[in-house]
């Protein structure tokens, strides 16, 4: 005789059942999440993503790289890809002036970050620089996330100071400094150390306004800027060869050779005023708006595209790549500044030493008090954050050469660049 299961029974099993089928497949069901990034920047992450395999075993994690060399024609292969709704789940991108990242949050080919920060219980945006998170907000929602930044700021000495006559405050904003070195070359061989460096950033903000597709900075400013920097534009792309790049262009300048040099990296910004510092006393120059403002340049960044199926996955892998640990091990690697507050607090006192041992057997000199305080406090309160794109750098470069070179005037340069940022931007 069969037993019968009483009614009650089927019906208990049928709501499981359609319970069970409504709940959302966990990641444990061959979740499979598929990172893009270059070779180097695979180095830098390795504890990001250990962290994040060792975390979520069941997920298959496709690294897709590529060689650093073909960076020029990759970034923007891949800038297609997202425009068309394809790539990978999870972008990682540096900055070398090939991606904009403003295009690609008004195209929203990343998704919106909000939902996935607002849902994690161990996410607080507080142990972050805000500021530098800030840049990735796009009409109120934050679609790309902020890795590294760096905050430029010149280097010079009280000694060149009180040979131009000036104070620091009197050198406050990125044009004052741009005007002082166009007087400077009229009577001196030498202004900067070394290099040169793309004053449209530093001027206003914004610096191109996609949403009206003209740029931002008034007219006015760029053209007194240009008209300083091409007094100099022969020098600041000349390379000075001297025996330490870490600190002997800040001998350079205590020695009096020349008046300025721009750091690209907290190493160097180190390294040379520790090598000002063997003969003179270091002050810096933060590159400030025409409204008082530092900037901080984001060049490193992080994005999870839009139509991704995983964008749980590739948010608990962005979150690894957040966690002070990870943010230790990018700093370290890369010479730039990690978002992460607990990361960045580590990192000064660290570097003194660090700088110290690379320049053992060369001249240099200890910071003098307050110098180092100062600089960090800087770097962890900047005003504004961007992300620095090849339209106000290579294309607005190659729009003012002839301006720089004196075969065209500045409103023929100017429109040019005027009028390729109004179709670039509406595209």
């Amino acid at each position: 005789m069969k037993l019968k299961a009483p009614k009650k029974f089927f019906c208990l099993l049928s709501v499981l059942v359609l319970l069970l089928s409504s709940m959302p497949v966990s990641a444990a069901e061959n979740t499979s999440l598929s990172l893009w990034l270059s070779d180097a920047e695979a180095k830098y992450c390795s504890n990001a993503i250990r962290m994040f395999q060792e975390a979520y075993p069941e997920v298959q994690l496709d690294v897709v790289t590529y060689s650093d060399l073909n960076r020029n024609e990759e970034i923007p292969r891949m800038q297609t890809r997202l425009m068309s709704g394809e790539g990978p789940d999870l972008l990682l991108f540096s900055f070398y002036g090939y991606d904009d990242a403003y295009k690609l949050m008004k195209a929203q080919v990343f998704a919106p970050l909000d939902e996935f920060m607002e849902n994690d219980e161990n996410w607080n945006r507080e142990d972050y620089v805000e500021t530098v998170l800030d840049a990735g907000v796009f009409e109120g929602s934050q679609y790309i996330m902020p890795l590294r930044y760096h905050l430029p700021a010149m280097l010079t000495t009280q000694g060149r100071l009180d040979e131009m006559g000036k104070t620091a405050d009197d050198l406050g904003t990125t044009l004052s400094i741009l005007e002082e070195m166009a007087l400077l070359k009229k009577t001196h061989d030498r202004v900067f150390a070394s290099g040169g460096f793309v004053y449209l950033f530093y001027l206003g903000d914004p610096v191109v306004d996609y949403e009206a597709c003209e740029v931002g900075v008034e007219r006015e400013l760029v053209e007194k800027a240009a008209s300083a920097y091409r007094e100099v534009f022969d020098e600041a792309n000349v390379i000075v060869d001297v025996d330490s790049f870490i600190c002997g262009y800040g001998r350079e300048i205590a020695e009096g050779k020349a008046f300025f040099y721009l750091p690209p990296s907290i190493e160097e910004t180190i390294g040379n005023a520790m090598g000002a510092a063997a003969s003179d006393l270091p002050v810096l120059l933060p590159l400030r708006s025409a409204d008082g403002l530092t900037t901080a340049e984001i060049n490193f960044y992080a994005g999870i595209r839009a139509n991704s199926e995983n964008k749980q996955a590739a948010w608990n892998l962005l979150r690894c790549l957040l966690s002070e640990e990870a943010q230790t091990e990018l700093q370290e690697s890369s010479w730039n500044l990690p978002v992460s507050k607990a990361a960045l607090e580590a990192t000064f006192d660290a570097k003194v030493e660090e700088v110290k041992r690379r320049i053992e057997g060369l001249e240099f000199g200890e910071l003098p008090e307050g110098f180092l305080d100062n600089y960090h406090s800087l770097s962890a309160n900047p005003d504004r954050a961007i992300f620095m794109t090849r339209i106000c750098m290579a294309d607005f470069y190659d729009a003012m050469l002839p301006f720089y070179q004196g075969s065209k005037d500045f409103d023929e340069c100017y429109t040019e660049f005027e009028n390729f940022i109004k179709i670039y931007a509406s595209e």
